[in-house]
């Protein structure tokens, strides 16, 4: 399991075109499309699945918590740092962008999600901000948008 997630999600930013993707539709909804790439069509269930038996055994295994922490969590934030750069790059963002607090913000609505799969909550239940995950992450990229973003971004 660990090598099937590991071969699909290792370079899979390089071989999509996020410029595309980002130019067309440079909202919280087009960042959500770039992340949704992560994940095979047709098998983002089983990669929730994988991610949650991760999640259980990383408590007892360190290599498992070494493995989660680079190749799920950091490669998260990677993915995230290449789209903030992209909407730098076409001008939607500013160049002062803190790249590290929308990463890490976004690390920690992945745990959040993680840990609803692992209890069996699922991915559409509310949590304590009555919100679904990719609400959650809409709202962030959103605010990202409202704080970070230009003139181009926003419509003005």
């Amino acid at each position: 399991m660990i090598e099937d997630y590991s071969k699909h999600n290792s370079d899979v930013f390089k071989d999509k075109n996020l410029h595309q993707i980002l130019e067309e539709n440079p909202t919280a909804d087009g960042i959500l499309s770039c992340l949704q790439l992560s994940f095979p069509e047709g098998r983002q269930e089983y990669y929730v699945k994988v991610l949650c038996v991760l999640l259980q055994e990383q408590l007892r295994n360190p290599i498992v918590r070494a493995y989660i922490s680079d190749r799920i969590i950091l490669n998260a934030e990677r993915n995230v740092r290449t789209i903030i750069d992209v909407l730098i790059e076409l001008g939607f963002i500013h160049r002062e962008i803190n790249h590290d607090y929308w990463m890490k913000a976004h690390s920690s609505f992945l745990y959040s999600f993680a840990s609803r799969m692992m209890l069996g909550i699922g991915d559409n239940s509310e949590d304590f901000t009555g919100m679904s995950m990719a609400d959650m992450l809409r709202f962030n990229f959103n605010m990202m948008f409202e704080k970070c973003g230009t003139a181009k971004a926003i419509g003005a």
